[in-house]
């Protein structure tokens, strides 16, 4: 949550930023789950460390919550957690402008006063998280387990200080980060003046994009190039509203970098949630659907196995699947544009299977035990590596 000149944007939390919250939210949530289930509750590693480069306030006017009091809000749920092997919890936020971080300690000082959890630090640093990179890089160093979010208001964030600062960062830690494509599509549109702002921000030269609608594209790839050090990258578009209403464009660009099959899955089930209640609403407000009623995810199975001659296993699979970014647009408009999440590659290799177009080789446990044709959801990497796929030929 970004601080920025208009005052009047805090005023009330528009509904696409809901969206985003709601996103962040729920995924960090599966994070610290996942975490609290694989920590080793007697290691001095059992720690969780949170970090928001661009904390803002921390509320909105109106009273809605921004992204630092929904991470303590998790953080304090996954301690009373059942499940739950993590004993320290460290929050770190940072925010350049002085007010905005001042305000922000009282708001959290206010709304917790002394009934934090011994358990839950929390850091307030008022700087520019690039003049303060190696400290940060030190601190999310010394825990095994983390989340870094980056919601920069516009296109504040330098991709290739923040792939320089994480790159060498334990591979238990998730990345998340907005990017907003219409300022950056109106950049590309203005003077030249302002080109080293995409690259920036993006990570490639304008000079090197092509001159037709494959540059947003290209972007795209340059942002998973800068992501490399993860395993999964994949980008979710959110739209805007206008008067009330959201749109159907993509104008924002959530990116999760990961390398859990668990976390990327929990972002995914939180999109699709999205994007059903979009279609639904979209039934009061007819849109020009696309006639195509093809499955999409099945054909991109097929294209994917008919590109690997040999068998590839399940994570491999979802690696081809995961790593791309999924329009706001198409996913509303297209019956047939399916949200690749766990379940329903599963039914789409189910399907594939059925048909005699692919063959499946896992092992008994990891298959439905009344439709040997059908995999249990698939829930951990090790788990992924077990199933092998082959296309029929």
């Amino acid at each position: 949550m970004a601080k920025v000149a208009n005052k009047d944007f805090f005023l009330k939390q528009k509904i696409h930023s809901k969206i985003k919250l709601d996103l962040f939210g729920k995924t960090l949530a599966c994070a610290l789950a996942i975490a609290g289930t694989q920590a080793n509750r007697n290691s001095s590693e059992s720690s969780f460390h949170y970090l928001d480069l661009f904390a803002g306030e921390g509320q909105y006017v109106e009273g809605d919550t921004g992204s630092p009091f929904i991470a303590i809000e998790k953080c304090i749920n996954q301690i009373s957690n059942p499940v739950n092997n993590l004993n320290r919890f460290r929050l770190i936020f940072v925010e350049k402008d002085r007010d905005s971080i001042q305000t922000l300690q009282r708001n959290i000082t206010n709304q917790y006063k002394n009934s934090l959890n011994e358990n839950i630090a929390i850091e307030f640093i008022g700087n520019e998280w690039e003049d303060v990179i190696n400290d940060l890089r030190n601190k999310m160093s010394s825990s095994e387990w983390g989340f870094v979010f980056a919601d920069p208001f516009s296109t504040e964030l330098n991709i290739r200080s923040f792939e320089s600062a994480f790159n060498s960062v334990s591979e238990l830690k998730d990345y998340m980060i907005l990017f907003n494509f219409q300022a950056i599509k109106r950049i590309m549109g203005s003077s030249r003046a302002n080109y080293k702002i995409i690259e920036d921000c993006c990570g490639i030269k304008v000079e090197d994009l092509d001159k037709d609608e494959n540059r947003i594209t290209q972007i795209q790839e340059s942002i998973k190039r800068r992501l490399h050090f993860k395993k999964f990258q994949i980008g979710v578009a959110i739209t805007s509203s206008r008067r009330e209403e959201l749109l159907v464009s993509d104008y924002f660009y959530l990116v999760l970098a990961t390398s859990s099959l668990g976390v990327i899955d929990g972002f995914l089930k939180a999109y699709e949630n999205v994007i059903n209640d979009t279609r639904q609403s979209l039934i009061q407000r007819p849109l020009p659907f696309s006639p195509n009623e093809s499955n999409i995810l099945d054909t991109k199975i097929i294209e994917i196995l008919k590109d690997n001659p040999k068998k590839i296993t399940y994570e491999e699979l979802s690696a081809e699947l995961f790593n791309t970014f999924i329009s706001w647009g198409k996913s509303v408009r297209l019956p047939g544009y399916i949200i690749p999440s766990s379940k329903n590659i599963n039914k789409a290799l189910s399907r594939l299977a059925i048909g005699q177009k692919i063959d499946i080789f896992a092992p008994a446990h990891l298959r439905n035990r009344r439709e040997p044709n059908r995999l249990k959801i698939v829930k951990s990497n090790h788990a992924a590596r077990e199933i092998y796929i082959q296309y029929r030929g």
